[in-house]
């Protein structure tokens, strides 16, 4: 069986990495905040909570958010998530040498460039990388 390259396991270790690292600090980021208790969550829209600020208090500040915890980690899980998946499926197609691997890695960060603004060029170049590097990928092989 023939192998990637590894300058073309280089290549999409290097396009995919920064869409990557965004990925893991974003989930980073909400998950430190469902745990902080100095932030309130407002899914339902109400706005008739109270809270006191003291120098002895565990709080300083207080962050309002205006979504609810469960949207929050559903939309933490499907966009850095998908972001983190793709990058990894399509590293690990390269590295084994599987087709199949690398377009679904390839599909997954094309999918999510509709999805995430802020870093769509990133998401865009790792995935139009892993279709390219996908073509050096051997078929595989059916055996009878």
């Amino acid at each position: 069986m023939s192998r990637v390259s590894p300058i073309a396991v280089l290549l999409a270790v290097i396009c995919s990495t920064p869409p990557a690292a965004v990925a893991i600090w974003s989930i980073g980021r909400t998950l430190s905040q469902m745990s902080n208790p100095c932030v309130r969550w407002d899914g339902g829209g109400r706005h008739g909570w109270s809270d006191s600020l003291g120098p002895n208090g565990p709080c300083k500040s207080i962050t309002v958010q205006g979504e609810s915890k469960l949207r929050a980690a559903t939309m933490g899980a499907l966009i850095p998530g998908g972001v983190l998946l793709g990058a990894v499926l399509g590293m690990i197609g390269l590295a084994v040498s599987r087709r199949r691997l690398i377009l679904a890695g390839a599909f997954l960060m094309l999918a999510e460039t509709l999805a995430v603004f802020t870093i769509a060029p990133l998401t865009l170049i790792a995935g139009l990388g892993f279709v390219i590097l996908a073509r050096q990928a051997p078929h595989a092989q059916v055996q009878l």
